[in-house]
């Protein structure tokens, strides 16, 4: 199908919007086939993924993913009777707990991020019996309509209210305005990013998120991690709450969960949160949370990150990536304004909208793919697998440097 005509079908059956941003986004291909770092357009162009919201964490087509799912697959067990219980599930949720701090034992096996928040936002209620739910500015937690209140940004609630009532929002960082929300008593669960992804790549001081912690134990409010784009080692380390050495009481799992291929997310909690689900199953279900397909993925990606050299990996290249952000950080402190995150998810902050959106469309033309903030256009996130090679930093860094230089250029003449 030439591109023209794929873009023609999607304005017809599908979202005419998306149609025209793929349209005037410039790559003038779609994707044909991807591996590693990397994928490939219909006409044979690379693009270096160091985008896809964060999504592949692991790669594009990740041997050890691909065989476990092949595997399963061969014996037509790809869904589940939802009558008769299946191994793959007792396997998926034993891992995953092995993963997480002691303190959470209890794991629940969904579908999408928002939907683990969704799951979140009833347990809270349930296990505290309170109504009132807070959030940080900044904060991203999804678009279904809970978590979608507990989302930051006005853009993505056009025409959307009402949402869920009792919401309360804090000001990232405002210490004395968490200890005033949170003493009166009333907050059921206190929702978190350690490091903000579509709020602006910025990681929560962890002075702020300790205070969160012993605020929350002390007024009887839950603290929720969301994780489902910085978790699975991307930071550096297994979860980013772990750089500020804090014990959430939920944990919220998801993107890389699933390895890039099957759509899995998770809720994992202590045994005493969780008791409300291990008392009442039915309270939040799903016909396909927890399929064997996707526990068969869970599995394979808990042994990835469990491997010796995992972590070290990652540590190892967002090195080379800050070195690389560093270098062009000073050669263009006039475009590139600041640069945050840690291993590999990293935020290129812009002096202005107009720089972070030419840089983003010089890039998708040149074969970088990079991902933006919607909430927040001076910022572009950079998030790479972890299976980036050294020569692959080197040509972000080279088509990075052409862009910035595109920018001033532009500006010069402006």
């Amino acid at each position: 199908m030439d591109y023209q005509s794929l873009l023609q079908d999607i304005r017809t059956y599908g979202s005419k919007g998306w149609a025209i941003i793929y349209g005037v986004s410039g790559a003038g291909q779609y994707e044909r086939s991807a591996e590693g770092a990397w994928v490939t357009g219909h006409k044979g162009k690379p693009f270096l993924d160091c985008g896809s919201f964060g999504l592949f964490m692991f790669g594009h087509g990740n041997s050890k993913l691909l065989a476990a799912l092949q595997d399963l697959l061969s014996h037509g067990l790809s869904g589940t009777s939802r009558i008769l219980c299946h191994a793959e599930l007792a396997v998926a949720l034993k891992n995953l707990v092995a993963l997480t701090p002691a303190h959470l034992q209890k794991a629940m096996l969904l579908n999408s991020g928002s939907e683990a928040v969704e799951a979140a936002i009833k347990l809270c209620r349930l296990k505290t019996e309170k109504r009132k739910l807070a959030h940080l500015s900044g904060s991203y937690h999804g678009k279904t309509a809970g978590a979608l209140s507990l989302t930051d940004h006005a853009g993505f609630k056009a025409d959307t209210h009402p949402l869920l009532q009792d919401v309360v929002r804090i000001e990232r960082g405002n210490t004395t305005e968490l200890e005033t929300v949170l003493a009166a008593g009333d907050i059921a669960g206190l929702f978190v990013e350690a490091i903000q992804g579509e709020g602006g790549i910025h990681p929560i001081e962890p002075a702020f998120l300790k205070t969160a912690q012993q605020l929350c134990r002390q007024h009887g409010t839950l603290l929720v991690a969301d994780e489902i784009q910085s978790g699975l080692g991307r930071t550096g380390k297994l979860w980013a709450f772990e750089h500020s050495d804090i014990k959430p009481d939920i944990l919220l799992v998801g993107k890389s969960l699933g390895g890039g291929i099957v759509p899995v997310s998770a809720l994992i909690a202590s045994e005493t949160v969780f008791s409300p689900f291990d008392h009442n199953p039915y309270l939040h279900s799903s016909t396909y949370g927890g399929n064997p397909l996707a526990c068969r993925a869970v599995v394979a990606v808990t042994e990835i990150v469990q491997a010796k050299n995992f972590l070290p990996d990652v540590e190892r290249k967002g090195a080379w990536i800050e070195n690389a952000l560093h270098r062009l950080h000073c050669q263009f402190p006039d475009v590139l304004s600041a640069y945050t995150g840690f291993g590999l998810m990293r935020g290129l902050h812009f002096s202005s909208n107009t720089y972070a959106a030419r840089t983003l469309e010089y890039c998708l033309k040149t074969g970088l793919l990079l991902s933006p903030c919607l909430s927040n256009p001076t910022v572009l996130r950079l998030v790479p697998p972890y299976c980036l090679e050294r020569s692959d930093v080197d040509y972000m860094h080279g088509i990075l440097q052409q862009a910035l230089d595109h920018c001033r250029t532009l500006q010069e003449y402006s």
